[in-house]
């Protein structure tokens, strides 16, 4: 996301747009999408960075993240209808030195 962020501040839509969708699986909710790529979207916009490059990404992330939603929600229901959508837990914390 912040790479496609970057890119984007510097008025270069191709790049962006590579690292955005890219990050769009990455979503796990609606409150996920609203509080994250919509959210600094909305601050490019009212602080008059690059506003119409962050206009045209806040309305294909919108469509977009609602579209992944929707199939990442309907593809659990059939998997695993009535249980909670769960997060990739990350690797167990590990010390690599031999002792």
């Amino acid at each position: 996301m912040n790479l496609g962020h970057t890119y984007l501040l510097q008025g270069d839509r191709r790049s962006a747009w590579l690292w955005y969708e890219k990050t769009v699986p990455l979503i796990e909710d609606e409150s996920a999408l609203q509080d994250g790529p919509l959210a600094d979207f909305a601050r490019f916009i009212q602080r008059a960075w690059q506003p119409e490059l962050a206009r045209e990404a806040q309305d294909w992330f919108t469509e977009n993240g609602q579209e992944w939603l929707a199939k990442n929600t309907s593809a659990e229901k059939k998997v695993c209808p009535g249980q909670p959508r769960r997060s990739i837990d990350p690797l167990p914390a590990k010390s690599w030195r031999r002792s």
